[in-house]
């Protein structure tokens, strides 16, 4: 059975120089980077930007959640790109540093 997955992207860098999303096609086709270590065959049940900034990514992965669910699909893992990898640990980061002790 093929792997399920999504991909959320950076839309600054996509719209500057990812267009069209060779690299990540290429990758998954080849199983290399990210996808090196996935045994099965790879289908893309969804790819979207992250909604640019800031931090707008996780509101729009819980609407890709709610649009997967109203369409019976599910998703076994979810991919994110570089930049937003980095932008969801600055974010968790913040969030406990921040947070008011009780």
């Amino acid at each position: 059975m093929a792997k399920r997955i999504g991909i959320i992207y950076c839309k600054k860098i996509n719209e500057a120089s990812c267009i069209g999303c060779s690299k990540c096609y290429k990758a998954i086709h080849e199983k290399t980077h990210a996808f090196a270590e996935v045994d099965d065959a790879i289908q893309i049940v969804f790819k979207t930007s992250c909604g640019d900034c800031p931090g707008l990514v996780l509101p729009r992965l819980d609407l890709q959640m709610c649009v997967l669910q109203g369409l019976e699909q599910d998703v076994d893992e979810i991919y994110f790109g570089d930049l937003i990898r980095g932008r969801i640990m600055l974010y968790a980061l913040t969030s406990i540093t921040t947070r008011p002790r009780v």
